[in-house]
Formats: C-alpha cells, sequence, structure tokens
C-alpha cells in the first residue's frame, strides 16, 4: 500500500513540475531599430511536442514589436543560441542576453577541468536585415594561459591576442596581431562557433 502511495505522490510531483515549466530562458526590452520605441527579446526553449521546425531541444530567438497594448512576432530565428548540454562539464552554455547600443547580445560560456571558453556575439538590425557585427572569443587556461579574438564583421577588423596568467589570475601579453579580412554578411540564426577565422603568424584558426 505504501509503494502504491508513494508511486502516486511520485506521479503527482512530476506532472506538477511539467505542468509549472516555461520554455522561456532570458527576455531583454531595448530599441533595436532605432525608431524610440523599445521591442522586446526572448531565448524560449523548443518544447518537445512540437513537430515543426525547428526541432525540440533547440533554442529559438523571438523578436517582437509593440503595436497598440499587445506585442507581436517580428523575427524568429533558431541556431544563434546553442543548445542545453553544449556548455561541456559546465552544462548548458548559454550565458546571458542583452540589448546593448542597439545591438541584440548573446553570450555563451563553457568548458571543463582548467579549460574555460567564452563566446559573445552582437547583431544589429540594418537595411531590413539581422546580421552579425562582432564577435568576442575567449579561451582560457585558469591559471596559464588567455587567448582572445576581437572580431568585427562590419569593418572587417581582427584583433588576436595572447596572455600568459599567473598565479594571481593577471594576465601578461605575450602576442598580438591585428589585421582586416574581408567578410559575408553572416545573418541571426547561425551557429556559434562554426566560422573559422585563421590566425596570422599562428598554425590554427578560431571558430567564431
Amino acid at each position: 500500500m505504501n509503494i502504491l502511495r508513494n508511486a502516486l505522490l511520485c506521479v503527482l510531483l512530476l506532472a506538477g513540475n511539467v505542468a509549472s515549466a516555461s520554455p522561456l530562458l532570458a527576455e531583454a526590452e531595448g530599441d533595436l531599430d532605432r525608431d524610440g520605441m523599445a521591442e522586446r527579446v526572448t531565448v524560449e526553449n523548443v518544447p518537445p511536442s512540437r513537430a515543426s521546425a525547428p526541432p525540440a531541444g533547440q533554442r529559438v530567438i523571438n523578436i517582437y514589436r509593440r503595436h497598440g497594448t499587445q506585442w507581436q512576432l517580428w523575427h524568429s530565428a533558431s541556431g544563434a543560441v546553442m543548445s542545453e548540454g553544449s556548455g561541456g562539464m559546465l552544462g548548458d552554455a548559454f550565458d546571458n542576453l542583452t540589448i546593448e547600443r542597439g545591438c541584440l547580445v548573446v553570450s555563451h560560456y563553457g568548458g571543463g577541468g582548467d579549460a574555460r571558453w567564452g563566446m559573445t556575439h552582437r547583431y544589429r538590425y540594418d537595411q531590413g536585415r539581422w546580421r552579425l557585427i562582432g564577435a568576442t572569443i575567449e579561451h582560457t587556461e585558469l591559471y596559464s594561459s588567455r587567448r582572445t579574438l576581437d572580431f568585427n564583421l562590419a569593418t572587417g577588423k581582427a584583433i588576436y591576442t595572447e596572455a600568459r596568467q599567473d598565479d594571481s589570475g593577471q594576465d601578461h601579453h605575450t602576442y598580438s596581431v591585428t589585421w582586416h579580412v574581408a567578410v559575408k554578411p553572416v545573418p541571426l540564426g547561425y551557429t556559434p562557433g562554426s566560422q573559422q577565422l585563421r590566425i596570422p603568424g599562428r598554425s590554427f584558426s578560431i571558430g567564431y
């Protein structure tokens, strides 16, 4: 009898958790099209019951404009926010969603052991399209080294730096290079890290 009662309690608790679970991961408000009025942006999980694209488990960025007293969907894109578990041992890589200086900013963070990585992407609405205008990528070995790529896709200017870290975490720069790259427009919705940039003077590329 106790086993049956405990099983029933577990079912009720699970049902309550499912009912109360929200697909909303983050939201922000700010002027994205320079019209003096704020837009609303959300990051949401695609629910398992959804059969249409994008597939369940992905995250979707939804951008809303206000019409009267209601928010109406203006733009939707999947792929720009990494899926749950993509952060390695640190779990969910999605870190933050903000609106800064008219740009949509999406941040990720992950790693395992002493290794850490971070990616910040900046998107801007321009001439009727959402485009990636900036990417900052960091790879860190705790108390050992840090590699940083700061790529301005609007101008094509890229800056790469390497630094050695002392025991206090203080950086001491050991290598730096600045160059310009001709790039094609990258839309909102591409997969973070899927584009590669070759680093001058080094035998590797960094995904942005």
